[in-house]
C-alpha cells in the first residue's frame, strides 16, 4: 500500500512540496452542510498564504482539490480514498508541507461521510489531540434549503468576483412541505452529531450571516483560532443573492400556513 500511496503522492504533488517535512502545522476541519459559504470560507483561507484549506473531502463522486487553485481528480486517488481514508487523511492531507505553511485542513458536510467508513473516519478525527474545529452553519434553515434547490436547478453554486449578485431570483421554486420538514430534520440531526462529537475539541462557531455582515471582524478571529498571524483575506467567490425568499417560492405562504403551530416557523421570516 505504501508505493501505492507515494505513486499517487508523486503523480499529485511538485516535488519541492514533496520534499517538504513540515509537519508544525495546526490541523483543523471545517464542519458544514451545503449552500453555509463553506466554498466561500475555504476560498478566503487560502488566499491567507500560510494556509492549506481542501474542499469538502469526502465528496461521494469526486475530490475538488484546493491547493491555491483547483485541481483535477484523479481516479486513482479517489479509488485510493475509497479504499483507505485514514491513510488517505493521515499521508495525503496532514502529510508535510513547506515550512511557511501553519495550517492545514478540510471542510465535511454530512456526518454520515464517507458512507462506508465514517465511524472509522470520525473516530481517527476525534483522536487527534491537536486538532480544531470551525463550525460553521446557517440560522434560517429554509433559506437554505431554497438556495440549494435553486442552485440544483440553474446549475449556478457559486458566484465569481467580477459577477454581480442577483437581486431577482432565476426562476421561481416550488418546495413540498413533506421534502422542506425531511431537509429541516437532516440538519437538526447533524447539528447534534456535530455538537457531540466536537464537544472535547476546541470549536470555533460562526454563521453565516454574521460572518457576511461582519466579515473582517470573524475572519480575524478565525485566524487568532487558528494561531496564524491575521491577514486581510480575498476570494473569488461571493455572495450568490440578495433576493428574499418569499420571491423565490411560488408557495411561500402556503408553506408558512403548513409551520404556523411548529418550531420551524421561525424560518419564515420575510
Amino acid at each position: 500500500m505504501n508505493h501505492h500511496r507515494d505513486k499517487i503522492i508523486k503523480e499529485i504533488f511538485p516535488e519541492r512540496i514533496l520534499a517538504s517535512r513540515n509537519m508544525n502545522y495546526q490541523k483543523f476541519i471545517i464542519l458544514s452542510s451545503p449552500r453555509t459559504g463553506s466554498e466561500w470560507l475555504t476560498s478566503l483561507f487560502n488566499s491567507h498564504g500560510q494556509m492549506v484549506a481542501y474542499s469538502e473531502l469526502f465528496h461521494h463522486q469526486f475530490i475538488p482539490w484546493i491547493y491555491g487553485r483547483d485541481r483535477p481528480v484523479l481516479t486513482e486517488l479517489f479509488q485510493f480514498r475509497e479504499k483507505y481514508p485514514i491513510e488517505f487523511m493521515r499521508d495525503i492531507i496532514f502529510r508535510g508541507y513547506p515550512k511557511k505553511i501553519k495550517a492545514v485542513g478540510f471542510k465535511i458536510h454530512d456526518y454520515k461521510q464517507p458512507l462506508k467508513d465514517a465511524l472509522v473516519v470520525w473516530a481517527y478525527l476525534c483522536n487527534l489531540a491537536d486538532l480544531k474545529i470551525i463550525r460553521l452553519r446557517r440560522k434560517n434553515w429554509l433559506k437554505q434549503f431554497v438556495s440549494f434547490e435553486l442552485a440544483k436547478k440553474t446549475g449556478n453554486w457559486h458566484v465569481t468576483a467580477g459577477s454581480s449578485p442577483l437581486s431577482q431570483p432565476p426562476g421561481k421554486i416550488r418546495l413540498k412541505h413533506e421534502d422542506c420538514l425531511r431537509f429541516f430534520h437532516r440538519l437538526e440531526v447533524l447539528d447534534k452529531f456535530f455538537t457531540k462529537t466536537t464537544k472535547d475539541k476546541p470549536v470555533y462557531k460562526v454563521c453565516y450571516e454574521d460572518l457576511c455582515a461582519d466579515t473582517t471582524s470573524r475572519l480575524n478571529e478565525m485566524q487568532e483560532f487558528l494561531g496564524l498571524k491575521i491577514k486581510k483575506l480575498n476570494s473569488r467567490h461571493q455572495k450568490t443573492n440578495k433576493y428574499s425568499v418569499s420571491e423565490a417560492l411560488i408557495n411561500y405562504r402556503e408553506l408558512q400556513n403548513k409551520f404556523k403551530n411548529t418550531k420551524w416557523i421561525k424560518f419564515f421570516d420575510d
